[in-house]
């Protein structure tokens, strides 16, 4: 389990891991999801869409 302030535990090793067909969606409070990561991902077709409800700055 995530530590309480861990910021940018899902990133690309855990990306790089789901299909082509995943859809990934963060409505968490902070910024678990390393958000650079994530649209590399969706701009190399590794995942196929996001819904984020937290953005970083």
């Amino acid at each position: 389990m995530a530590k309480v302030g861990k910021k940018g535990i899902v990133d690309e090793s855990i990306l790089a891991n789901l299909r082509s067909i995943a859809y990934v969606i963060n409505v968490a409070r902070g910024f678990i999801l390393k958000q650079e990561d994530l649209i590399i991902s969706l701009q190399n077709n590794q995942i196929a869409e996001t819904g984020l409800d937290v953005l970083k700055d």
